[in-house]
């Protein structure tokens, strides 16, 4: 199960290391799961 005050998404994070793509660029497509996963939390 997910540890306690961690995220549910940070595995995802720590997978996303992916050395084709520029750290910015994972940042953005991280960002959009989040607003994709989580809108109401990011529209407010």
């Amino acid at each position: 199960m997910t540890a306690p005050g961690r995220s549910p998404l940070e595995p995802l994070l720590e997978t996303w290391e992916d050395p084709s793509v520029p750290p910015g660029e994972q940042t953005d497509a991280y960002l959009t799961l989040t607003r994709l996963t989580f809108p109401v939390r990011t529209q407010n």
